[in-house]
Formats: C-alpha cells, sequence, structure tokens
C-alpha cells in the first residue's frame, strides 16, 4: 500500500514488525549491568599491572654473562699529549649490579632462590674478566623498622652472601669487602616500603693488590 508520498503505508505486517522490533531492541534490554567505579578501577589497574613486563625485576636476577657485563669496567680513554698539561684525574664510580637476594623472614639465611642468584653470581667472579678483582658487597633493607636493627641486618646479610660465595665458590676472603647500609640508601626514598628497596649491591672496586 502507498500513500500519496510514494511511502509505505501503514499495513498491518509492517506495524507488527515495527512492534516487534522495538520490543527486540528496548534499552532494558541491551544495557549491560554496571560495575560499581572502585571495581571498575581495580581492575583496570588489576590488568595494567599484569600488563606491564617486570623489567626491573628481571635485571634484578641477571644470568652469569650479564653479571660479567656488568661489572666490567669500561676501557681507560687515550690521554693525548695537550691533555696530561694540568691533568685532572676524573673519580669513575666502581661497575656494579643489584641482585634479588631473598633471606628468610628477618634473619640472614639464604632461601634456595637466593642460592640460584649467587651461584651465577659466584661463576661470574670466577671468569677471567673478573677473576683479579676486588668486589664490594653492600647489604640493602627497606624502611621498614628501626635505622640500628636494619643496620645489623643488612650487615649479616651482607656477610651470608661472601660466605657463601668463599664457601662454594673458592673465592678468596682477601677478594671481598662486606658493608651493610639499612635503610640509609634506599633505591625509592619516596616509597620506603617499596620491596625493591631490598637488595645485594655487588661492586667491582679494581684490581686486588697483590
Amino acid at each position: 500500500m502507498f500513500n500519496r508520498l510514494g511511502q509505505v503505508g501503514a499495513h498491518p505486517m509492517n506495524v507488527a514488525l515495527r512492534r516487534r522490533s522495538a520490543a527486540t531492541i528496548s534499552p532494558h534490554r541491551c544495557h549491560s549491568p554496571r560495575l560499581p567505579i572502585g571495581a571498575l578501577t581495580l581492575a583496570l589497574s588489576g590488568a595494567a599491572l599484569l600488563a606491564s613486563p617486570p623489567a626491573l625485576a628481571d635485571e634484578r636476577r641477571p644470568t652469569e654473562q650479564q653479571i660479567i657485563q656488568r661489572l666490567t669496567p669500561p676501557p681507560p680513554k687515550p690521554l693525548t699529549r695537550s691533555l696530561t698539561r694540568n691533568l685532572k684525574v676524573e673519580e669513575v664510580p666502581p661497575p656494579k649490579i643489584d641482585l634479588e637476594v631473598n633471606f628468610e623472614f628477618n634473619s640472614a639465611d639464604l632461601t634456595g632462590d637466593a642460592r640460584s642468584v649467587l651461584d651465577s653470581l659466584g661463576r661470574a667472579l670466577q671468569h677471567p674478566q673478573l677473576a683479579g678483582a676486588r668486589i664490594r658487597i653492600a647489604g640493602h633493607t627497606d624502611g621498614k623498622g628501626s635505622d640500628e636493627y636494619n643496620l645489623k641486618l643488612s650487615e649479616r646479610r651482607a656477610a651470608a652472601v661472601a660466605e657463601y660465595l668463599v664457601r662454594q665458590h673458592r673465592l678468596e676472603v682477601i677478594r671481598l669487602a662486606v658493608e651493610g647500609h639499612g635503610k640509609r640508601k634506599l633505591l625509592f626514598p619516596s616509597q620506603p616500603d617499596n620491596p625493591l628497596n631490598r637488595r645485594v649491591e655487588v661492586a667491582n672496586l679494581g684490581e686486588k693488590k697483590q
């Protein structure tokens, strides 16, 4: 049926189809249930954490070869004749690397996971590129607890690392210097409770004295 403008008229079948379509796309049926804002935020933040790669955590569990690369000092720059006049020797910080060495809670007892990390370190320190180097082992804690307690705990943990390297990898005691800094040198000062503040820092101090 057509009206004067050439459009389809209100045929009973057309009216029925329109009513059925309107019922199918009713707003009460097509809206998905709303999540509370807090739940939505938590879900999004959780997804972001899962999606972000744990780059820093991976760097703290390096392979033997990565440890060798990080602790090998760069070659010295050659001095020209013009540079030897009024020569100023610039102090270069020693090569170092932070390791994730886990201990039992509130103790200096190494976990099995920590021994795996220290085995990589022990093999690296026996490599020809590092075999003659003096090594500083410094323990660091997070910001929880008192300064005195954390200082002593970090010293005990650094000593435990050195003892393991001497006992299991036959490193010379004279090569190893042990320090504890407690919570005085946090990696993230604005986040004192961040677990990444807990670490063992290993530095190459140069060739050992004969």
